[in-house]
């Protein structure tokens, strides 16, 4: 009987080294190739001038981010590689209009961090009226400015069909 036990250990080994080698050809890929998986990016910057209350922000027409003070903001939902971006003032903060800079263009390889939203006082003798180009006229005795809400662009009326 002794044979036959040294036979069934053989075999038995032999089985355990083939069953080892099977199970470790099924462990994760370790492919590097990321061409299936997109890559996301975030939209931030920084606001300053801020005292009232109220100010949200908004990119894409879709994405609204309320801002309570003078600090760094980030939007919450990233953006693929390549995708645009467009931020714009949704809501003006009391007795303040803001402005956005840097705020539009196309994700290239890396976070946006460089939108800046200014915000000054408004005059209170200020009116806002809607013209059919979509720009917003802020008019006080000082100045005539044009707010862009695509854009959120300000700048001179004149040459605004005003």
């Amino acid at each position: 009987m002794k044979p036959s036990t040294k036979r069934s250990r053989s075999t038995i080994i032999l089985g355990l080294m083939f069953l080892v080698g099977v199970l470790s050809g099924c462990g994760g890929s370790d492919s590097s190739d990321s061409s299936s998986t997109a890559t996301y990016y975030s939209i931030g910057g920084t606001v300053s001038g801020l005292t009232g209350t109220g100010l949200v922000l908004q990119y894409n027409g879709n994405y609204d981010l309320d801002i309570t003070d003078n600090s760094s903001f980030t939007f919450a939902t990233s953006l693929s590689n390549g995708s645009n971006y467009n931020v714009t003032v949704l809501t003006q903060p009391t007795g303040q209009t803001c402005t956005v800079s840097n705020a539009s263009g196309i994700l290239s390889g890396s976070n946006v961090t460089n939108v800046t939203v200014t915000c000054v006082a408004s005059s209170s003798s200020s009116t806002t009226t809607t013209t059919n180009t979509g720009l917003y006229d802020i008019v006080d005795t000082n100045q005539s400015l044009c707010y862009n809400s695509s854009t959120g662009a300000v700048a001179s009326c004149s040459g605004a069909g005003h």
